[in-house]
């Protein structure tokens, strides 16, 4: 749920380094959104521990990282077409996976066909489609806009996962 924060980094960094001033409907976003997440975060089992802490910080990291890629991407983009900066930054950002993924010890035998396809879908639709949307919207709206776009993707989880 901390990592869903994106968009209220983004709103908050653009105005310094965009000048896009929010109006009273993005503050009101803002605190719905913060109030959203910490109702999220209380319920269940949801307990404050140190041992929890890290997992905390990283989700917040990786949020407030997201929010600031939005406003500099939105500020400086990149000049080459979007499919090759979209391939270059998804290929860039696997050599740590696959460096990490060389401390495992997978049984290659196991993953079953539909495996295979489920991981060619999110190598081509994911990873290619919508990062291609993600940056068309960044280029045609406010980066604030552009990043509540982000949210999308827990719904479509949670609908994925009803079926």
């Amino acid at each position: 749920m901390i990592t869903y924060t994106l968009p209220i980094w983004a709103s908050v960094m653009a105005w310094p380094m965009l000048g896009e001033r929010p109006n009273w409907r993005k503050l009101l976003a803002i605190l719905l959104g913060l109030a959203g997440v910490a109702l999220m975060v209380d319920i269940g089992s949801a307990e404050a521990r140190w041992e929890k802490l890290p997992g905390a910080a990283f989700g917040f990291t990786a949020a407030w990282m997201f929010g600031l890629g939005t406003v500099v991407a939105k500020k400086h983009p990149l000049r080459m077409p979007p499919s090759a900066s979209v391939a270059w930054q998804c290929a860039l950002g696997c050599i740590p996976v696959v460096l990490l993924a060389l401390f495992e010890h997978p049984d290659w035998s196991r993953v079953t066909p539909l495996g295979w396809t489920a991981l060619a879908y999110i190598a081509t639709i994911p990873m290619t489609v919508a990062y291609l949307a993600w940056f068309r919207a960044l280029k045609l709206v406010a980066a604030s806009t552009a990043a509540t776009t982000v949210l999308v993707s827990p719904m479509m989880g949670v609908l994925g996962s009803r079926s």
